[in-house]
């Protein structure tokens, strides 16, 4: 299932608790500001509250799409070594028969060297081998008889092709998850700002009023990006690391 990040349902947090505040004390902040002479139109509260609420959901969606991405990554990953262990052994598979048929050093002509691990280099190399294999002036096997290589290298071709595609498929996914993430960063800069600002006027406008406790629940935190700073308080001190016993 998916999870959000702690960095935004945090954020999510913070966003409802000052909505709240927002809905249930609009007739107090326009009364309290007509007080001091300043006139607060209640569509100018509601505008407020939308935009809050705008970059709040535009944030989660953004976290959500991110959290979907990374999610199928191993799943392309998982397929790509599936199949670099297939074409490993079809390597492996052929470096026996070449080499029961023709002896090692033409075996060796054809394979140049070990075969690699690595799921890129594996798909090189084993593009190069079907290619001198079907290049290949080969002697008569040893133990008489013939042997059909076309079938041996259009294996190799395919297994090849297959491993080459799921490697495009994990560079694809790496893209799409680096998208999704710059997407994400770009909402919570978004929110961050947005929440600021609007904390900062409601701040004001209850301080105004003369409503300090009511000031305290929206004014933004410094310490904690997107979050009022009453809930500075919320989280519990980090432990104290135990003394040792002398």
């Amino acid at each position: 299932g998916f999870m959000p990040s702690k960095l935004v349902t945090d954020r999510q947090k913070g966003a409802n608790a000052v909505l709240a505040v927002l809905s249930a004390q609009r007739e107090l902040m326009v009364s309290g500001a007509k007080d001091a002479g300043v006139t607060v139109d209640g569509a100018l509260l509601d505008e407020l509250a939308a935009s809050l609420t705008a970059a709040r959901d535009k944030l989660v969606s953004a976290d959500a799409a991110h959290e979907a991405e990374l999610s199928d990554d191993p799943t392309a990953r998982e397929a790509r070594d599936a199949s670099a262990q297939q074409l490993g052994a079809s390597v492996v598979e052929l470096r026996e028969v070449l080499t029961g048929l023709y002896g090692a050093s033409v075996a060796q002509r054809i394979l140049a060297g070990e075969t690699p691990r690595d799921p890129v280099t594996l798909a090189r190399k084993a593009g190069e081998v079907a290619q001198r294999l079907r290049a290949a002036e080969l002697p008569p096997p040893r133990l008489g008889g013939t042997i059909e290589i076309e079938p041996l290298a259009a294996r190799l071709d395919e297994r090849h092709k297959e491993l080459e595609a799921r490697l495009q498929a994990v560079a694809e996914e790496g893209r799409e998850s680096e998208a999704t993430l710059a997407a994400k960063t770009e909402a919570m800069e978004l929110y961050d700002r947005t929440f600021r600002g609007i904390g900062t006027v409601l701040e004001g406008l209850f301080l105004l009023g003369g409503h300090a406790e009511l000031a305290d629940r929206v004014r933004p935190s410094r310490r904690a990006p997107g979050r009022p700073q009453i809930d500075d308080n919320v989280d519990p001190p980090p432990p104290v690391s135990p003394t040792p016993e002398s």
